[in-house]
């Protein structure tokens, strides 16, 4: 039956464009041939992965449930102003695909890591073959790969034998893999991004902090960029043109979106979002402030300008959210509220600066993609 879903798998189909009611007017794009998954028992949409090429055409990475591996699909030139996409399955060796993270190279090749369930261990897939990374314990959850300007992919991920922070860089012919922190529970939610000297930048959580190392050359320095409360889960780093880096995270303490900036000499930590809305109480008749619970599942992306775009769920009503940042602060769009839907989301900004985003539909088991 696995061999069955591959074969469907590898097809030519439309995406049907879907324009949404609700108030934001956003559209929103329902991926139909992964409905046809659904038919067959398969889910899809969990530990989804966004990338966009030079043309700007989007690559997504993800693992199908329950046969257990992983595939992507790919956007094409528009037919009679529809979209186009191809699927192909990546790996489909035991139960493989979780935590998955895609890049794209300066030839718009595709470069992936994951973990393999089954096993226990990193993977990668990179010039059209597969790698075991590192299977020293159990290793490769929360994957996160960037590519630098020689188009060598580096990786991060968790150590769970040795609760630690580990990564991996492929020289071309061999995997350089270093142990970057293990001073206690560490490496979960990490996010890698590559400087202009392809030295590698990685945000992570850590006994209940938001953790930050960078390369130096010669060392690893490691710094708690957030130590209040539980935070720093969800992350997501982005570099602006000065190397500086941009984090998007998770306060579990307060249940807020918080985002962190390096100015050059110090570290800006920002509540983004804290989930507070004002509802009307029929009886009596009058405006409550309520606090909600949001900031999950962050994905963060710059534009030409540096400015940060930040993807993440709202978990209190299931809804997918966008915070930007502007000169005068930050605005908050409702990106979706159709179900519920809006974690593991993925954002990618295009070359006109404008933002893509991946997201999960928990209720019909399927990717969602929006331009907006």
């Amino acid at each position: 039956m696995r061999y069955l879903t591959i074969i469907i798998l590898i097809i030519l189909t439309l995406i049907i464009e879907v324009s949404l009611s609700f108030a934001t007017g956003h559209k929103i794009y329902l991926m139909d041939s992964m409905k046809s998954l659904l038919y067959q028992g398969a889910e899809v949409g969990e530990y989804s992965s966004l990338a966009l090429d030079s043309n700007d055409i989007y690559y997504i990475s993800f693992y199908v449930k329950p046969s257990g591996y992983i595939a992507y699909t790919r956007g094409t030139e528009g037919i009679s102003g529809g979209r186009v996409f191809l699927y192909g399955a990546i790996d489909y060796e035991g139960n493989v695909g979780a935590y998955n993270s895609i890049a794209l190279s300066s030839n718009n090749k595709m470069y992936i890591s994951y973990y393999d369930i089954e096993n226990k261990n990193l993977k990668a897939y990179l010039d059209n073959k597969t790698h075991i990374v590192d299977d020293e314990g159990d290793v490769g959850r929360f994957t996160s790969i960037a590519l630098d300007s020689q188009n060598n992919p580096h990786i991060s991920y968790r150590d769970a034998t040795n609760t630690a922070l580990k990564y991996a860089k492929w020289t071309g012919s061999v995997w350089d893999i270093h142990t970057v922190d293990n001073g206690g529970d560490v490496g979960e939610w990490s996010d890698v991004a590559v400087d202009s000297q392809d030295y590698p930048h990685i945000s992570y959580y850590g006994n209940c902090n938001l953790k930050y190392a960078r390369w130096t050359g010669n060392e690893w320095k490691i710094q708690n960029v957030h130590i209040d409360g539980d935070v720093g889960g969800y992350t997501s780093i982005a570099l602006d043109d000065e190397d500086h880096p941009h984090i998007s995270y998770y306060d579990a303490t307060n249940g807020d979106l918080k985002y962190a900036h390096w100015t050059g000499s110090e570290w800006e930590i920002i509540p983004v979002d804290t989930g507070y809305a004002t509802v009307t109480i029929p009886i009596p008749l009058s405006p409550v402030l309520i606090k909600g619970d949001v900031g999950k599942y962050t994905s963060i992306a710059l534009d030409s300008q540096d400015y940060p775009y930040i993807s993440y769920f709202d978990s209190t009503n299931c809804d997918l959210r966008c915070a930007i940042r502007t000169e005068s602060g930050w605005d908050i769009f409702l990106v979706d509220s159709e179900g519920n839907v809006g974690s593991w989301s993925s954002i990618a900004i295009d070359s006109k600066d404008v933002p893509h985003i991946t997201y999960y539909d928990q209720d019909y088991h399927i990717i969602r993609y929006v331009i907006f």
